[in-house]
């Protein structure tokens, strides 16, 4: 059953997966080099919906950075939707 969000939530999966060519996953990992390795996650049931971004710290950093710079990348999305030359797999 599909409910209200779960299509955006869906593309924001997409827009934020592991891979490598990911916003999330090139700014932590590349870019900052501040984690591991970034996972996103779209889950619908029939009472509610999970969206969850899972990261894993490198040495020498703090969750809390982690956490600060995905706020940062979620405030990002809320402000300015991705276009539609930036979701290649859409």
């Amino acid at each position: 059953m599909v409910h209200t969000g779960d299509a955006e939530l869906d593309v924001l999966e997409i827009f934020y997966r592991a891979e490598k060519n990911s916003r999330l996953y090139q700014r932590l990992v590349y870019d900052l080099q501040i984690a591991q390795d970034v996972q996103a996650y779209q889950s619908s049931s029939k009472l509610a919906s999970q969206f969850q971004i899972v990261a894993t710290a490198r040495a020498g950093h703090k969750l809390e950075e982690l956490k600060n710079v995905i706020q940062e990348e979620i405030d990002k999305i809320k402000n300015t939707p991705p276009q539609r030359e930036s979701c290649r797999e859409l």
